[in-house]
């Protein structure tokens, strides 16, 4: 294994994050908080470009990365959550109890992949296993979303 692939598998793995028990809610918990902190002190342009750089940069290490675990969506593979909450907090106001519910229905979605969320992780390789994520982080975002409107009233 060469060094990108080294990299990579780190950068997948999110280090030791991908080898906790229940690593795909510990990936989603080190998005809360990043994805928090950067909308409090960011316009949201910059967050919105980091976003998008860390969902190419995923792409590219889940991509070297899936050789190594010799698995079509390794459970250690956990920066797809990552990318997946990441999107969720671009589509929500910066209000702490969002973020908070915003985790339970990123989770529920991801896990239980209703509405077509198991079909995209279908396409395989890196991009089927991101898309499933960000999916889940879309629907995530559009129940609270719905929330949001309902209590308007």
């Amino acid at each position: 294994m060469g060094i990108v692939d080294k990299i990579s598998c780190l950068i997948a793995t999110l280090g030791p994050v991908g080898y906790l028990p229940a690593p795909g809610t510990w990936g989603t918990l080190c998005a809360v908080p990043v994805m928090y902190a950067l909308h409090a002190s960011l316009d949201s342009r910059l967050v919105d470009i980091f976003f998008v750089l860390s969902l190419l940069i995923a792409a590219y290490a889940i991509q070297h990365a899936l050789p190594y675990f010799q698995e079509d969506d390794p459970c250690q593979i956990v920066i797809d959550e990552f990318v997946g909450f990441a999107l969720l907090s671009c589509l929500l106001p910066l209000e702490p109890v969002l973020y908070v519910v915003g985790f339970f229905l990123f989770r529920f979605f991801d896990i239980v992949k209703p509405f077509g969320i198991k079909d995209v992780e279908s396409y395989g390789g890196a991009w089927g296993i991101l898309l499933d994520d960000l999916s889940a982080g879309a629907y995530a975002a559009l129940c609270i979303w719905g929330i949001i409107y309902m209590l308007s009233f």
